[in-house]
């Protein structure tokens, strides 16, 4: 491969798991190069840059694809020499390159000026200290423009990197930044400083593990075309004064020191999504968008209440409550609902009757709810319901029979129920789990003939079984009292025609 000659004609290479190379190839000088891989070479320090003897010399004249990965010891782009005298030395570094993933490269001290026609760069676990700049060579080949056509950054794991872009970078293009990983970077640099046209061009943004940034871009208002904004692991982050009046998406999470959501949140009327987790200092929400559709807030250990407005929200369809220890009740909710999950409320002590009202929904999931005693009548458009770890409910409503599009039933650590109402004839999946105290199974179950997979498991007061429906093709039984397993073994009719049915898997432990 140091004859160039002899493979002049090359579109494509990838060297993969090479262990014993030092010196990459002259790769350079190929005249029709387009895509090079270089994966796992665990000795190679530098690329080769022995070109033919022109005036005008462009490294990788054609190469539009560059991923270097796994190359553990590389410190220098070629011979030695580094990107600022490289750049010093000839004329253009990938003058057609659009693509540019370096991942694992940790002895990587420095990057190449940013090539002119680059649109997605990657940086992943890369030891570069200095910020990124756009400007290229020094003559006419690529010219001095600061200004390139990309349009997706990520850097990731990159512990060395303090900021970001040279303060007069232009990415005038760019619509996806995600940045992770990075617990020295303090500042993105000129992200945002001139007249850049990233304004009209980001719709995506990504912060997440970045320890030592205390401010989110400056003017962040000022990003008109922002449709998804994230940001997690930011323990610094005390403020979030304006977001721009487009987002559609917003995630926050793992912000420790945050403390309130801006005002002008109730004034996004684009916005669809918003999921907020870990963010232990918020104490209460601002009025939420009438266009949200999904809402998820979890592990906010200081949030008393929700806004009222929620009823109002007449488009929103997923509501998810999670960890939220000091929430005694819910404002009543918007009949669009389609999903409801509420986990691990501490103080919860009841639903809100409009519950019964929402003719939408399909989901219902509750666990880990321990002061609820008794639930609403349920409405009959569900399809799944979910009742987990609910110490003090004593009884399921009796509306349960009446849900005739109910398939899915799953009942699980509900101490104190005794008796079961009778189920819907929709049933396709019931589970029953550790019930202290049930006693005996309805027997309307031998009428579901919907019925597909039956799991009993931990029920050690249920001695026998009502006849089974012949649809069954999963039992599984664990853990009940020895009376059911003999009735199992000894009995006679219904489990023994169970488990001559075809394709039905009958276990009993």
């Amino acid at each position: 491969m140091d004859n160039a000659d002899l493979i002049s004609n090359l579109e494509y290479i990838r060297l993969d798991m090479c262990s014993e190379w030092e010196t990459l190839p002259s790769f350079g000088q190929l005249p029709h190069l387009k895509s090079l891989y270089l994966w796992n070479m665990p000795k190679a320090k530098r690329l080769d840059y022995k070109f033919h003897g022109n005036d005008k010399v462009s490294v990788f004249p054609s190469l539009e694809v560059l991923s270097m990965k796994g190359l553990q010891v590389l410190e220098d782009w070629f011979d030695g020499a580094g990107a600022g005298a490289g750049a010093a030395a000839y004329d253009c570094f990938f003058p057609c390159l659009t693509e540019l993933f370096l991942d694992n490269c940790p002895n990587l001290q420095e990057l190449p000026y940013l090539p002119p026609k680059l649109k997605n760069m990657h940086i992943e676990r890369v030891g570069w200290k200095a910020p990124l700049n756009c400007k290229q060579g020094s003559n006419n080949c690529c010219g001095i423009s600061k200004s390139i056509p990309l349009e997706c950054l990520e850097v990731l794991s990159c512990s060395n990197i303090t900021y970001l872009l040279q303060a007069d970078a232009r990415l005038e293009a760019l619509r996806k930044l995600r940045i992770g990983g990075c617990p020295n970077l303090i500042s993105l640099g000129g992200l945002l400083q001139v007249e850049s046209g990233i304004e009209k061009s980001l719709r995506e943004l990504t912060f997440r593990g970045l320890e030592s940034l205390q401010f989110l871009l400056p003017s962040m208002e000022r990003l008109a075309s922002l449709k998804i904004l994230r940001v997690g692991r930011v323990p610094q982050l005390q403020q979030l004064l304006h977001i721009p009046a487009s987002l559609e998406e917003i995630h926050l999470e793992d912000l420790e020191s945050l403390q309130c959501l801006p005002t002008s949140l109730s004034a996004i009327s684009s916005l669809k999504e918003l999921r907020l987790d870990s963010i232990p200092l918020l104490k209460s929400l601002p009025d939420l968008p009438s266009s949200l559709c999904s809402l998820s807030l979890g592990s906010l250990d200081n949030l008393q209440c929700l806004p009222s407005s929620l009823s109002a929200i007449s488009s929103l369809v997923l509501l998810d409550l999670d960890s939220i220890p000091l929430l005694k009740s819910l404002p009543d909710l918007p009949s669009s609902l389609k999903s409801l999950c509420l986990h691990d409320l501490d103080n919860l002590h009841c639903l809100p009757s409009s519950l019964s009202a929402i003719s939408s929904l399909k989901k219902l999931d509750l666990n880990r709810i321990p002061l609820l005693e008794s639930l609403p009548e349920l409405t009959p458009s569900l399809n799944s319901l979910s009742l987990c770890r609910l110490d003090n409910l004593q009884c399921l409503p009796s509306s349960l029979l009446a849900i005739s599009s109910l398939n899915r039933l799953e009942v699980n650590s509900i101490p104190l129920l005794k008796s079961l109402p009778e189920l819907p004839p929709a049933l396709n999946s019931l589970s029953l789990c550790r019930l202290n105290n049930l006693v005996c199974l309805p027997s309307s179950l031998s009428a579901i003939s919907s019925l597909k997979r039956l799991n009993l498991d931990s029920i050690p007061l249920l001695k026998s079984l009502p006849h089974l429906p012949s649809s069954l093709k999963s039992i599984i039984v664990e853990n009940c009292h020895p009376e059911l397993k003999r009735y199992k073994k000894v009995s006679g009719s219904d489990w023994h025609e169970i488990a001559h049915l075809p394709n039905v898997r009958l276990y009993c432990f």
